[in-house]
């Protein structure tokens, strides 16, 4: 354990342990002199230089030292809370509310410039990537993954084992509700990879390791935290996060809202699944799923051809599961492009989502396009669905009567039926993160457009 933490750990507790007036490192360093002195008596004044002492092996020297200071506090009234301490995975704290940050330690919020929207022909091909080096030293398979697609899932998590120095753990599939996004860290004996929700909103973070868990994850209430099984390895579950609905909080609560974490360990190796969303989607990873999902962990997922309803890349995936003859926009704001689409069967539903670069290339939830389809025999499917409460200006959509609302440039609703469908276009910006805004014939120009 890092010397570090066990200093940590000790400052917390010499409040429990030792009255206000007395210095609990006092009695730990004389005791430490004296069994040293008891070691080597007569050499107390005879030691060698420096250089030589730092050049012996340190690992007997510190078990040494900690076997005292753990031998010394099982003798004191914070013995309890000590082997508490040392027991969890998580840094546990008997505060649930904390003062917040000053304004010196706050970020200065850096909103995007507003601008007019402009349109141009609908593009829908990838952004270039950055190049990812293909990994040497790896097995035919992966080499051939990254040949297919160096930008691939595949080829990324095979760089990343290369860079952490072990086989890392991966899901069988994208757990549901979520994509892979990218590997966010890969370092000598950590692996984080990042999942983010489908269409925004939240994240998904599996990390994993070998040694102790990173001290830099942050703290949970006692009382929050729940020891737990998985499989054959001890674990420990916490559910919430310190936070404030305020932009200027008087001080930052615990809440049991909002992000769910799991770890465990394994011989060596620890494991974390930090779940940051609270979106309906999401709702059915409680304690026991993700258990779940941690126990079904593999060396190396199965290649899978099936397309995931939840998240089509194209739109030939998506007429793959369609029963009807899609529409498209072939006009769209500059540098929107397709993101992905969705397909709900038991509606007869599509819904395309477009997003200024794509989900990679915008801050998520910046801005959208959403566009539904939804046969005109199958709306009975779906009572009340988006777009029949609307109350606005009708208008004309190629020979078709439609309906458009918008109560300010960065928001508008336009719904129209043709001969077999019915549509609903609406674009979603935000100021300070995006900046664009639209006019009420952009927004006519764009559902024109869809063929």
């Amino acid at each position: 354990m890092k010397s570090r933490r066990i200093r940590l750990i000790f400052d917390q507790l010499g409040k429990q342990a030792f009255p206000d007036d007395t210095d609990p490192w006092t009695s730990i360093q004389t005791r430490l002199a004296t069994e040293q002195a008891m070691m080597k008596p007569g050499q107390v004044s005879d030691q060698p230089p420096r250089s030589q002492v730092l050049s012996r092996p340190l690992v007997p020297r510190i078990a040494f030292a900690l076997l005292i200071i753990i031998s010394i506090f099982m003798l004191s009234p914070g013995r309890q809370a000590l082997a508490e301490t040392l027991r969890h995975l998580f840094w546990p704290t008997s505060k649930e509310q904390f003062p917040p940050l000053t304004s010196q330690q706050l970020a200065t919020p850096t909103f995007a410039p507003t601008f007019a929207a402009t349109l141009a022909s609908a593009q829908n091909p990838k952004p270039t990537e950055t190049l990812v080096p293909v990994p040497t030293n790896l097995s035919p398979d992966l080499i051939s993954a990254c040949g297919i697609d160096p930008y691939g899932y595949a080829c990324k998590i095979a760089r990343a084992e290369k860079q952490a120095g072990f086989d890392a753990k991966e899901f069988p599939a994208d757990p549901e509700g979520f994509v892979f996004r990218a590997v966010e860290k890969a370092i000598s004996g950590e692996v984080w990879i990042r999942y983010n929700v489908i269409g925004g909103g939240g994240y998904l973070y599996w990390s994993q390791g070998i040694g102790e868990f990173p001290e830099f994850t942050g703290a949970a209430p006692e009382s929050a935290i729940e020891e737990v099984q998985v499989g054959e390895n001890r674990g420990e579950y916490v559910a919430g996060i310190y936070g404030s609905g305020n932009v200027l909080p008087a001080e930052y609560t615990w809440s049991s809202c909002c992000r769910q974490r799991l770890r465990w360990t394994d011989g060596e190796r620890w494991y974390e699944l930090d779940k940051q969303a609270a979106l309906p989607q999401t709702d059915y990873m409680t304690r026991e799923a993700m258990i779940q999902m941690a126990t079904q962990m593999v060396d190396q997922p199965s290649p899978t051809q099936s397309l995931r309803a939840d998240y089509l890349t194209s739109l030939t995936e998506a007429s793959q599961l369609t029963e009807f003859e899609i529409l498209a926009p072939s006009i769209l704001p500059d540098g929107f492009r397709f993101d992905y689409a969705s397909y709900d069967k038991d509606l007869s539903q599509l819904r395309l989502t477009y997003t200024p670069g794509g989900t990679q290339g915008s801050e998520p939830g910046a801005a959208s396009i959403l566009i539904i389809e939804t046969p005109l025999d199958k709306l009975s499917l779906a009572p009340g669905v988006i777009g029949e409460e609307l109350k606005g200006e009708t208008v004309n959509i190629n020979g078709y009567p439609g309906t458009y609302f918008s109560d300010n440039p960065y928001d508008h609703w336009l719904t129209w039926r043709t001969s077999s469908l019915k549509i609903t276009l609406m674009v979603y910006s935000t100021k300070e993160l995006y900046g664009g805004s639209f006019t009420k014939e952009q927004i006519l120009e764009m559902g024109k457009s869809m063929k």
